[in-house]
Formats: C-alpha cells, structure tokens, sequence
C-alpha cells in the first residue's frame, strides 16, 4: 500500500543517515589526533554528515522527477507531495550554507585565538570574519558595479548575471576537487598494487615530509626562545597567570633549549618584547600555532 511504501522510505532514509553518522564518525577517529577538542570533532562531523546527506537525498529526487514526468506519472510513487522533497533540500541548503559561512569559519577563528577567555576568543573570532567579509563584500559590490555600469546592465540582466557568477563559481570548485578525485583516487590505488613503484613515491614524500618536520621545528625553537625571554622579563603579576597557560602549551624540551641558549646570549642587546596583554596574546597565538605544526608533522 501507499502508507507501507512511504512507511518503508522514511526507515530507508534513516537507515542511510545511521550509516553516514557511523561513516563519519569512523573518518573523524581515524584522521583526527587524540588530543582534538570535541567541539572541533562534532563540528567536522556536522559538516561531513551535511554534505553527504545529498547523496542520499538525491537519488529520491532523481526518482520523483523521472516518476512525476514519466509515462507512468499516474501510478504511485512513495513521495506523493514535492514539498517533503522541497523542504529537505531547502533545510540542507541552509544548514550547509550557514554552516559554511559563518559558523564553521567563526568556530575555527574560535579555537585558533589566542586570547585566553571564551568571551575574548569569541570576540576575536567575530572581529576577524567581520573584517574578512567586509573586505569581501566591498570588493564585491566594486566589482558589480563596474561591469553593471561598463554593460549598462538592468536589473534583471544583473540578477542572471550574478546567478551565472555563483553557477560558475560551484562548478569550477566542483571540476577541482572531482577532478582531482577522479585522478587522484586511480592513481593511489594502482600505486599500491606495484611495490617498487609505491617506495619510490614514499622516498620521494619523505624528502616533503622531512623538510616540514625541520621547519616545524625551527620556527618552534624561534618562538620558544621568545617566550623563554618574555617569561624572564614580564613583571606585572596580573599577566602570570596567563603567561603560565602559554608555557604549558609549549612542548616539552623546546623550553629547556632555549633556556641553554640563552645562556650565550648578549644580556645587553635590546630585545624589543611586547610584556603587555596584547604582546601575550600575539604569543600565545603563534605557540599554538606553531606546536599545533610540529604535532602535525609528528602524527603524520
């Protein structure tokens, strides 16, 4: 019946959406590292699981099309009302549009901060997609109104030519990245099968990965002989505390080398170090970013 078949697609759809949370959740314990925050990791996972729900609500718009304009238009298909089909799409278009646009790149702002309070990291965040989209939107609208103005173009000419802009815009990032995969993906797979030719690869990304590992490394020890001298200059206690979270995120041993350093240093050469809130900030930023960089280099 009617009831049974819809009954049967809704368990169907949920059944897939099981199968892409379990998929998802299966990549994300595999690629990410043992110390990613879970925010991060639900995050990711939002996002993935957005964008593979298309594929699974596609082939049921696909079937609804060819049903609804085909020979047999007049039998029974599961999904008798466009809408439920309408919305779905209308609810994936914006969750994955705001995801995408303001609350992925605010959330990693967020966690790449260096300020040292949820509000200040916030703030931080906001501030810099303020600036990026703002920047953005000006050059936009420069842009538009150039070739509105050069073309003479009306209202509705400017309106096809903007969706033609976003059209081309999808379709060239989609020609990237499928065709990177419909190559790429071959590729890898026929170099697993042939030993010889899979070590000559690896040799040839181990260079890569060695020199990575090495500039990794030395802009860590740059940075912790910076933190090394700011710890042995700052005086006002207020800032203590904060200067003890920066340290804690310095891997060990890279303290250690720098203090060994500086013993050799010229005590009387001006060192021009910012010991103010926002000097500690800058720090704290550059630490993470830096020890995020050599952990990744190392798990990889």
């Amino acid at each position: 019946s009617d009831v049974y078949k819809r009954q049967m697609w809704w368990l169907l759809l949920g059944l897939e959406s099981m199968v892409i949370v379990s998929v998802v959740w299966r990549l994300l314990t595999f690629y990410a590292a043992k110390d990613t925050s879970k925010t991060i990791l639900w995050m990711t996972g939002f996002g993935w699981s957005c964008c593979f729900f298309i594929v699974v609500l596609l082939p049921s718009d696909i079937a609804a099309y060819i049903h609804n304009n085909g020979d047999d238009s007049n039998s029974t298909f599961v999904i008798k009302n466009d809408s439920v089909l309408i919305n779905m799409w209308r609810i994936i278009y914006w969750v994955t549009f705001f995801g995408c646009w303001i609350i992925l790149p605010v959330t990693q702002s967020y966690h790449e901060a260096g300020e040292f309070t949820p509000g200040g990291r916030f703030r931080a965040a906001m501030v810099e997609n303020v600036v990026i989209y703002s920047v953005a939107a000006v050059l936009g609208i420069a842009f538009v109104a150039y070739i509105a103005t050069v073309h003479h173009l009306s209202g509705e000419a400017l309106t096809s030519f903007l969706m033609a802009l976003a059209n081309a815009w999808g379709l060239t990032l989609l020609v990237i990245c499928l065709g990177y995969g419909l190559v790429e993906i071959p590729k890898h797979l026929a170099r697993q099968t042939n030993e010889l030719t899979n070590l000559r690869f690896l040799q040839f990304k181990a260079i890569n990965v060695y020199e990575n590992v090495k500039e990794a490394q030395l802009d860590m020890k740059e940075v912790a002989k910076e933190l090394h001298l700011t710890n042995g200059l700052l005086e006002d206690p207020e800032l203590q505390p904060w200067m003890t979270v920066i340290l804690e995120k310095c891997p060990p041993g890279y303290l250690e080398a720098a203090a060994e350093t500086d013993r050799y240093r010229n005590r009387s050469r001006d060192d021009n170090l910012d010991l103010s809130y926002k000097g500690l900030v800058k720090l704290h930023t550059r630490v993470r970013s830096c020890s995020a960089a050599v952990r990744r280099c190392h798990s990889g």
